[in-house]
């Protein structure tokens, strides 16, 4: 008979805004961070498994889920500090997907003696050299310039619509190729962003590092390195690659059939390696 999850969700008054969160379990402690399709839905899979072995965190970083957004600026990787300040937590496993990864990878170099390890799923460090060669090679998906009119024009849903087509589709998969239910959650929680975003367009995010991608040397803490094989290839090659070749203590899983949600799309391949990777701090 499986124990019921204890569950303790609240909000944390951090840096202006509330941040909502939700945390369970006992031990060391593994943070989750959105991607920024996402909020800590994203994690639906991964919480209540993580939460039997370890203290398990997820939260909704400002602007998505259940939290505030004000105009100004900000850091999600000072009020990621913030909010374990006011939780009490030291030290932790930080897990982040695509904006959440570099947020993460900011907080490793920000402040090392905090992160007990790292894993970036599709996700890339901020700073990787972007000349007219690394475009080429890696160009926008197709729907890029089609999201940006939606949006400027208002059309929210639209815009939502075609983001879920390049995150979660993917390559060479069409919309009915993927379980509808991940498809409607991702759009949800994409929809959700999209709207807080337009209402406080004066909001302004910057990362403490954002030449991230000439400190991948420094990041000792180990690292693990999750891709999905239909993700776009400037994740997949240029970011992942440069990650594993350049970080002293990495490993890389790549997990088929699913792009940018592996959490989402295929949870049982995700939970064996981050818990087998979890495993490895011990």
């Amino acid at each position: 008979m499986a124990t019921k999850l204890d569950v303790t969700t609240g909000y944390a008054d951090v840096n202006g805004v509330r941040l909502y969160f939700e945390n369970a379990g006992q031990g060391e402690s593994v943070v989750f961070v959105h991607a920024g399709i996402a909020d800590r839905r994203l994690w639906n899979h991964q919480f209540p498994v993580v939460a039997r072995d370890y203290m398990a965190l997820r939260y909704d970083m400002r602007g998505y889920g259940h939290s505030s957004l004000q105009n100004g600026a900000f850091s999600h990787t000072r009020d990621l500090w913030a909010l374990l300040s006011v939780l009490g937590i030291r030290s932790a496993v930080l897990v982040g997907c695509s904006i959440g990864g570099s947020v993460c990878m900011d907080f490793a170099l920000s402040y090392p003696k905090m992160v007990r390890g790292l894993v970036m799923v599709c996700s890339m460090p901020r700073g990787l050299p972007w000349d007219e060669a690394v475009q080429a090679a890696y160009p926008d998906p197709p729907q890029a310039e089609e999201v940006e009119a939606a949006i400027k024009a208002g059309d929210l849903e639209r815009a939502s619509e075609l983001e879920v087509q390049v995150f979660v589709d993917g390559l060479s998969r069409q919309p009915e190729d993927v379980d509808p239910a991940v498809r409607g959650l991702v759009y949800d929680m994409n929809l959700i962003a999209l709207r807080n975003e337009a209402a406080a367009r004066d909001a302004s995010h910057s990362y403490l590092h954002q030449d991230a991608a000439d400190q991948l040397e420094s990041l000792t803490v180990p690292t693990l390195v999750i891709t999905g094989a239909l993700d776009e290839p400037v994740t997949t090659d240029y970011a992942a690659n440069a990650m594993v070749e350049r970080i002293p203590n990495v490993q890389k899983v790549v997990i088929d059939n699913t792009a940018h949600v592996p959490s989402l799309e295929r949870p049982d391949e995700f939970n064996r390696a981050l818990l087998d990777w979890l495993k490895t701090l011990e």
